[in-house]
């Protein structure tokens, strides 16, 4: 690193166009968001579309492949100042819910869950209530203890659990850790008791719930690195998204 910036001058990429040096800490930056994005699998939609003065110096399958990755991009990668940083991001961007619903004189209420297109439970109550849940080992980053209070303002709950008991997790114990509500595309569907009404009268709310797994790929105590693989398999088959 010393090296390389002891031989060329770097300016704000902010400044595209401004001169050599800001166009090449653009290209920079570039580089190591592809970098980024083709080592998780992913695109990325923060990526403006290059003009060719930024791309000067760029050429062949290098230059096509990152203008490619430019132009079709279904995820963002946004540089932090570090893990605290992009945690606390994550936390306030992510959509909590606390919803309760209670049926009206005279009806009641059923929870019709989907998975796919195949309907999965038909629950019926006089009342439903469900949180979303921050759910994350013992031995997380200390920033991720942070994103309680993000998410308990935001009408969420938390529960730390033992990085051996995460390690075992199946989807049903996905779906018992989540009172039964995992992450689903859900209808609320209130039923009055009469005969005469046709299904047009009938009152219906789709409902969305999302939970948050946090897995550390490496424990910030003692560096012990878990394989969360099979983890993480679990929590998306418990889901129903």
């Amino acid at each position: 690193i010393f090296d390389f910036n002891s031989f060329q001058i770097l300016a704000n990429p902010h400044s595209l166009g401004g001169g050599i040096a800001s166009d090449r800490s653009w290209k920079l930056i570039q580089v190591a968001r592809t970098a980024v994005t083709r080592h998780f699998g992913v695109f990325d939609d923060t990526q403006a579309t290059p003009t060719s003065a930024q791309m000067k110096g760029l050429d062949g399958k290098e230059g096509a492949t990152m203008y490619q990755e430019m132009l079709c991009p279904p995820h963002q990668l946004v540089f932090t100042s570090g893990a605290t940083g992009s945690l606390r991001l994550v936390a306030e961007r992510f959509p909590w819910s606390n919803l309760k619903f209670t049926s009206p004189c005279d009806s009641h209420l059923s929870l019709i869950t989907k998975r796919g297109d195949d309907i999965v439970s038909n629950i019926e109550a006089d009342e439903f209530r469900f949180q979303s849940l921050l759910l994350y080992p013992q031995n997380v980053h200390t920033s991720v203890v942070g994103m309680r209070n993000v998410a308990m303002a935001r009408g969420a709950r938390f529960q730390c659990i033992s990085p051996s008991e995460l390690l075992k997790a199946t989807p049903e114990w996905f779906r018992l850790v989540n009172d039964g509500a995992t992450n689903f595309e859900g209808t609320i569907k209130s039923n009055v008791n009469n005969s005469k009404l046709n299904p047009q009268q009938v009152s219906t709310k789709k409902i969305w719930l999302h939970h948050l797994l946090v897995l550390p790929l490496e424990c910030n105590f003692g560096g012990d690195r878990f394989d969360w693989r099979n983890t993480i398999a679990a929590a998306k088959s418990s889901s129903s998204t």
